[in-house]
């Protein structure tokens, strides 16, 4: 339902840099790899907010409901991970509309906030955009 409200994608940095590590013996220096500075991806999205025939914000409500699951301004309750992660494919495709790569990123859940409104202009025709970013612990990229 939000894939045609897609206007941006970043934060698909999947290979992480690897740190380094050295030992010292005498006068050698050997150096070895270590583990990288973070296990998980923050990618970010960028969406369109247009409104539906029934004049709903039916992105941003879908949104909403999903960082509801995990902090509700109105009532102060939290979820529990199991209940707010979810699962977000990104498809890409080349020129001939063939798939060359998929990421599935799992157990992502909102940590940005939802600026509905946040700025607001009338000197513009570009579409109310919302940009939402998503922590995934996990991923698989698979390539065609």
């Amino acid at each position: 339902m939000l894939l045609q409200h897609v206007k941006t994608i970043s934060g698909l940095a999947i290979n992480k840099e690897i740190g380094t590590q050295e030992q010292k013996f005498k006068f050698v220096t050997r150096s070895f790899a270590s583990q990288p500075d973070t296990t998980a991806l923050d990618v970010a999205i960028a969406f369109t907010l247009n409104l539906n025939e029934a004049n709903e914000a039916y992105v941003y409500k879908t949104l909403k409901q999903w960082y509801n699951l995990i902090y509700n301004p109105n009532t102060g309750a939290f979820g529990l991970k199991k209940d707010y992660v979810g699962t977000i494919v990104v498809v890409q495709f080349n020129r001939a509309g063939d798939i060359y790569r998929t990421v599935t990123l799992e157990d992502c859940f909102i940590t940005s906030g939802l600026a509905f409104t946040n700025e607001l202009s009338y000197e513009t025709t570009e579409a109310q955009a919302l940009e939402v970013t998503w922590r995934c612990d996990t991923w698989k990229e698979v390539l065609a």
